[in-house]
């Protein structure tokens, strides 16, 4: 497959990433590759994370080309549940899901302002956001990278210059 990027693997073998360009979310599988085209029908997707249940993170690339872009939860049988974005912010953006469907992700800050900007938010289908994680003390932004089980997520934060610090963060302790 050219051009092509296996991402993030699960426990059952099933690889995840993109294929071809623009960017079409792809899974791999023994059988072979299949595409994961955009839900909404855009140019471009990114298959990002998986859990061992087969639950994709796959992220509509819209904000690449002008337009706001969003995150969905992509069950084994296909269907697509929306992770929008709260007022104020211009995209989100998934970077993680556990084996409870819970998907740590990133909100933009306004379209203008770039990623420094941003917060990470943990989600999950019952609830839609659950927390949005506010920066620390000299930060002026949060970014997700992982969830694990036990629903702590890693990530960083960033200054108004774009320096960037390493986080654990979960909902009992907050900062940890």
């Amino acid at each position: 497959y050219p051009n092509s990027i296996a991402f993030k693997i699960n426990e059952s073998g099933t690889a995840i990433g993109w294929w071809n360009s623009p960017c079409q979310g792809a899974e791999w599988t023994s059988s072979g590759m299949t595409g994961l085209p955009s839900p909404v029908g855009r140019r471009s997707s990114r298959a990002w994370c998986i859990n061992d249940a087969g639950y994709i993170v796959l992220n509509d690339d819209g904000g690449y080309y002008g337009v706001p872009g969003t995150a969905y939860l992509r069950s084994p049988s296909g269907v697509a549940t929306p992770i929008y974005p709260v007022l104020g912010h211009a995209r989100t953006w998934g970077t993680g899901v556990n084996n409870s469907n819970q998907v740590c992700a990133d909100l933009d800050g306004p379209w203008t302002e770039g990623y420094r900007y941003g917060r990470a938010f943990l989600w999950d289908q019952t609830s839609g956001i659950v927390h949005i994680i506010d920066p620390p003390p000299g930060s002026t932004g949060t970014y997700s990278e992982a969830i694990n089980e036990s629903d702590t997520i890693v990530g960083f934060s960033a200054d108004s210059s774009g320096r960037r610090r390493p986080y654990l963060w979960n909902l009992t302790d907050g900062f940890v």
